[in-house]
């Protein structure tokens, strides 16, 4: 079970337990009450996905940061043990009873390897994407014969 733990605000030591979707904002039919002036009345949304749980901006004011990284509107964010969300003056840490938003991936199936392990040489070895990539001799060979032509006929 999740829940998410507010250490700081008007509603410090509150505990509330995440169910399949919690709205967060300042009217008191919400799941999550926070009486801020700077919070919406209808700010955030914590949802449960397949084995995790996300939060939503929904095109609130003054937004919502997660990590001191601010959300975009109506963008779902996977939240991760520990993380830190902050919705006006409340703080709020996010406590999971190992539900993992990477959990599916991180699994090792027999026979497969765990990348989960990998440091940041592997995110510096992405795959470049685009046309003169994919076809990189063809286009190559013609370019390269295309600029030895130019250079020919100029000089």
């Amino acid at each position: 079970m999740a829940y998410l733990e507010i250490v700081e605000g008007d509603s410090r030591g509150k505990t509330v337990r995440l169910g399949a979707e919690v709205v967060i904002g300042r009217t008191s039919d919400n799941a999550l009450c926070l009486p801020d002036s700077n919070v919406s009345r209808q700010h955030a949304v914590v949802r449960q996905k397949d084995n995790y749980f996300v939060i939503v901006d929904l095109g609130s004011a003054n937004g919502t940061s997660v990590n001191k990284r601010g959300l975009h509107r109506h963008v779902p964010q996977p939240l991760y043990e520990g993380d830190e969300i902050v919705i006006g003056s409340a703080r709020m840490l996010f406590r999971s009873e190992g539900q993992d938003p990477l959990a599916v991936k991180k699994k090792n199936v027999a026979g497969t390897r765990d990348h989960s392990q990998r440091g940041k040489a592997a995110a510096l070895c992405r795959p470049v994407h685009g046309p003169h990539v994919r076809n990189r001799r063809a286009v190559g060979e013609r370019d390269h014969g295309r600029v030895a032509v130019r250079r020919a006929w100029r000089a």
